[in-house]
């Protein structure tokens, strides 16, 4: 099990100004946590997405029941 999440934040310019690391680092995760919105344009390859709740209990239960995966949010 993987316990690592990885943080990536997407500026103005979209998925067009992130690095090459962090469009790897995308690729490879299980599932992909943020607002509806941004999961939409990140195009996933087969991972799970989870929307970003605004309650962070809901935040926390969602990351609890994803972490046996590598997650980016």
């Amino acid at each position: 099990m993987d316990d690592k999440i990885t943080i990536i934040g997407i500026g103005d310019d979209g998925m067009e100004g992130l690095t090459r690391h962090a469009l790897e680092v995308i690729s490879a995760a299980g599932t992909l946590v943020g607002p509806p919105n941004l999961l939409a344009k990140v195009q996933p390859g087969g991972q799970q997405t989870i929307p970003l709740p605004t309650d962070l209990s809901q935040l926390a239960a969602a990351l609890e029941s994803a972490r046996a995966t590598p997650l980016v949010l």
